[in-house]
């Protein structure tokens, strides 16, 4: 049932505790589940179709239709649970018992993800037999996530079904996936598998809060500077827009503490990189590779550069608007 990496994982999880700890200042341990605590997690696994859920293969793996379902005409409006000084869009969650957790976005995060402690919290429902595993792309990680669902999670006034995470199968915090995220610590990650659901998705960097819409459509204001279609690569939303005018493909990566992320990163600050009518210029850029960004091939757009703006992922018109706060 498991997959080969998890085997690798659980056979010495206090060495690769103590590699994960020295890279990463999150003040938890994190330890590798053992062969008998996944056996027991997986003992509650249920097939998809239960949930009426569809798994079917594909060449990035696997993919799952019927879940993360909404209810209709319905909308939050979130405050930022991050830090009074941190640009993370991290928001609040309730259970289908009222408990709330912190849930970091992350648009560079083809899934969702949870610590093992709050999937126990959420009573989050493995899937399967077969377990479907899944090793992060966005960020350098190690350690497997299980897919798992319940009965709903709920923002503000948005009701989602059958949620779709993957169970981080370690003790302790998210690790990388937290995005160097330390006080406080989320509790899970919203990527861009349940994002998709929204009719759109707004981050104001500005004014520190996050919109989501079930079906009610989004019309920009006056304040818009920049309409860009919204594209995949690898499940993370990316745009396409022109560094120092030679055309490029980025990554918007919301939860990425830097402006922009490449390998190899000039020394010298990037003269100008554009998105459609927006213009950045004199752009410092940071290693991919040091930042411990996965999809190294692509640069990215961080939230240095994203947190001056009102951003909005419409994706029932696939476009993203850039707005002046």
């Amino acid at each position: 049932m498991f997959s080969k990496k998890c085997r690798i994982l659980v056979i010495l999880p206090v060495l690769t505790a103590a590699l994960l700890t020295g890279c990463h200042t999150a003040p938890k341990t994190v330890i590798p589940l053992n062969d008998a605590q996944l056996r027991a997690f997986f003992s509650k696994a249920q097939d998809p179709r239960r949930f009426w859920i569809t798994v079917y293969k594909s060449d990035e793996g696997d993919r799952f239709t019927g879940a993360c379902r909404l209810h209709p005409e319905q909308a939050a409006h979130l405050k930022f649970e991050s830090g009074r000084h941190s640009l993370a869009p991290m928001i609040a969650f309730k259970d289908s018992a009222g408990k709330s957790y912190k849930a970091l976005i992350d648009t560079s995060s083809s899934f969702s993800w949870l610590t093992f402690e709050t999937a126990k919290k959420m009573q989050m429902i493995p899937l399967g037999p077969p377990a479907y595993d899944l090793i992060p792309q966005h960020v350098n990680e190690d350690i497997p996530g299980y897919a798992c669902t319940a009965s709903r999670i709920v923002f503000d006034q948005v009701y989602m079904e059958t949620p779709l995470f993957y169970t981080r199968s370690a003790l302790g915090p998210l690790g990388t996936l937290s995005r160097d995220q330390i006080s406080p610590l989320p509790d899970a990650v919203l990527g861009c598998n349940m994002l998709k659901a929204f009719t759109f998705v707004q981050i104001n960097y500005p004014t520190r809060h996050v919109a989501l819409s079930s079906t009610f459509e989004y019309a920009p204001g006056t304040n818009l500077v920049a309409t860009v279609p919204l594209r995949e690569i690898k499940g993370a939303i990316a745009v396409m827009g022109s560094m120092d005018g030679k055309p490029t493909s980025f990554i918007l990566d919301t939860a990425g503490d830097y402006a922009i992320a490449l390998d190899p990163a000039p020394e010298e600050p990037i003269r100008q990189v554009s998105l459609g009518d927006l213009v950045f210029r004199q752009v410092q850029a940071v290693s991919s590779q040091e930042k411990g960004l996965g999809m190294r091939d692509v640069p990215r757009i961080g939230n240095r550069l994203l947190g001056k703006l009102n951003l909005t992922f419409d994706y029932k018109n696939r476009v993203v608007y850039f707005e002046k706060p």
